[in-house]
């Protein structure tokens, strides 16, 4: 009688855990989610960059790395332009 039960709650939980990860999705899906997102602002990004020479673009980056370091913005602010001028 036990043994059901517990297999009987076992089933229960997991057709529970299905219908959560059903609706928001598993933790990698959430996070791979961000990772797009955060992909596809830096392809939006690098079309700004692409007709600048490496001149300019050096010129763009000492001038995110000044603001850093003034502390104007933080590394998690500029971090989308870095990774589109350096692409």
């Amino acid at each position: 009688m036990l043994i059901c039960t517990v297999k009987i709650l076992k089933l229960r939980f997991e057709m529970f855990k299905k219908v959560i990860h059903g609706i928001f999705g598993t933790k990698n899906d959430r996070i791979v989610k961000q990772y797009a997102k955060r992909a596809a602002q830096i392809s939006a990004l690098e079309e700004n960059y692409a007709a600048m020479d490496d001149a300019a673009l050096k010129a763009e980056f000492e001038a995110l790395r000044a603001q850093v370091r003034a502390g104007e913005k933080s590394t998690d602010d500029v971090l989308n332009e870095v990774f589109a001028i350096v692409r």
